[in-house]
């Protein structure tokens, strides 16, 4: 197909494209814009086409399955709402609180500075004791959380379970 030809089916036929992409759905903004896309397709794909009188229904066909291909990839992306304020607590937070107030202070604060991210060389430093001792007291005021929490979800299930 020569230049000219595929002009002057561009200019015949594209209206058609858009009509055709309209009449399955597709809303006139993007049946315009698939419309195009595949008409440039078409022509840069040219060498392709076997029948110069079927070069409308064949670009109908590109528009189609590039309109398909791209409903298909925008499902897959989903929209993140940002949600201003924070409309919802932090529940984390306030079962940290809970969970923190079954050990004394000494240890809430040795478990709070490790949460911070703190090391337990850098815990040590700061109490002026050995690394090891701060280990101790962690392992200690973690196994103690433990089985205070365990505790309290036992009785919680036995209380509705009665």
């Amino acid at each position: 197909m020569t230049k000219d030809a595929f002009g002057m089916a561009y200019q015949h036929g594209f209206e058609i494209t858009v009509r055709f992409l309209m009449s399955r759905g597709i809303r006139p903004q993007y049946a315009l814009e698939s419309a195009q896309s595949a008409w440039v397709k078409g022509w840069e794909m040219l060498a392709q086409l076997r029948d110069e009188k079927m070069v409308l229904s064949w670009v109908n066909s590109i528009a189609l399955n590039d309109y398909r291909k791209c409903r298909r990839q925008q499902s897959k992306l989903q929209n993140l709402f940002d949600i201003p304020g924070g409309a919802e607590p932090d529940m984390s937070a306030l079962d940290l609180k809970r969970i923190l107030a079954f050990v004394s202070m000494d240890d809430r604060s040795l478990l709070e500075l490790r949460m911070q991210g703190s090391s337990v060389n850098e815990i040590a430093g700061h109490y002026k004791v050995s690394s090891t001792a701060i280990r101790l007291r962690l392992l200690r005021a973690r196994r103690l959380v433990k089985t205070k929490v365990e505790s309290r979800i036992v009785s919680k299930a036995a209380r509705q379970a009665a």
